[in-house]
């Protein structure tokens, strides 16, 4: 009688350890794992004729009981209904939150649907940087797709908004040196007995340091839906960077194919679109303002091709 007590009594504790386990792993867990980033959103039964919606704003105003947010600089209204996915990241972790844990003035990437009425409606609210430890509110990584050195702005591939840069702005990267190195010092070494050794320094880049097609990663604060403002940007191939300055005197000029050259060097000189072409004063200049015999100062990267990709060009002394 005793033994199928016990039995029973093991019996029941498992199952009531399963019933655990089973709910632990559910969906309506908190402790469930979050559905990766690039989930579709929207499924077709959802919202098939809807207009779709991606933007990232900071929080202007919240309504708990009505779950409505609405976002600076955003003209929509924001309802994040029962299924909903909100997180932030957390370590590099994604953490589900409540609709409670939102802050007014949090940035936050907004993915939806836009209703007839012109609600939208949200599937993903994400939390960028809700305690300001990181210093910014989003990071990615991209290639340079457009770059204006007078307006100190640039837009990459991966992203709509346009990315601009202030006087905090850091930009750096880490340039690679490799020296030979003897691995011993008893005998002479033979080339094929010497050890490659990399050396890297942390090196500061100007603005006009960058040109389209830089892979960088990127910072930034959330400005509003159209615009970021980039708080760091770290040039990821700048151990291909070789930007090189001189002064020559312009032996030709070429306004169809915006190309220059120089009395006495071999470079030719391409003028990259959104260049900075100044006066001596910092005025800004055409390319047509330009003529053979004038003496320049000439910033630029050389190109795989044997060019010079021209970033900046300043006429010291006209002819």
């Amino acid at each position: 009688m005793l033994k199928s007590t016990l039995i029973q009594l093991v019996r029941s504790m498992i199952g009531f350890a399963l019933t655990a386990i089973m709910i632990g792993c559910s969906g309506s867990s908190p402790n469930s794992p979050v559905s990766p980033l690039d989930k579709p959103l929207t499924s077709p039964d959802d919202c098939p004729n809807c207009v779709q919606v991606n933007f990232s704003a900071r929080i202007q105003s919240l309504n708990q009981e009505m779950f409505r947010v609405t976002f600076a600089g955003v003209p929509d209204t924001v309802y994040a209904l029962q299924n909903c996915e909100m997180f932030k990241i957390v370590a590099g972790h994604q953490v589900r939150i409540q609709f409670a844990d939102m802050q007014i003035n949090d940035s936050v990437e907004v993915n939806g649907h836009r209703e007839a009425n012109g609600d939208v409606i949200a599937q993903r609210l994400r939390i960028m940087a809700s305690d300001g430890t990181c210093g910014y509110d989003l990071a990615f990584r991209d290639s340079i797709a457009t770059i204006d050195y007078t307006a100190g702005t640039f837009t990459v591939y991966g992203r709509a908004e346009t990315i601009a840069i202030d006087e905090n702005t850091v930009i750096w990267g880490k340039i690679s040196t490799r020296q030979n190195a003897a691995l011993g010092d008893s005998e002479p070494q033979t080339n094929q007995q010497r050890e490659r050794i990399i050396k890297d320094r942390d090196t500061i880049f100007t603005f006009t340091d960058l040109e389209i097609g830089d892979v960088i990663e990127v910072r930034a604060n959330v400005v509003d839906e159209a615009n970021l403002l980039a708080v760091k940007i770290k040039l990821a191939n700048c151990a291909d960077k070789q930007c090189i300055t001189f002064d020559a005197v312009l032996a030709t000029v070429d306004l169809d194919n915006n190309t220059v050259t120089f009395v006495d060097l071999d470079w030719v000189g391409t003028v990259c679109p959104n260049a900075q072409l100044l006066d001596g004063e910092g005025n800004e200049l055409l390319l047509a303002d330009f003529s053979a015999g004038d003496q320049v100062s000439v910033k630029g990267f050389p190109a795989a091709d044997g060019t010079l990709k021209i970033c900046i060009l300043t006429l010291v002394s006209p002819v």
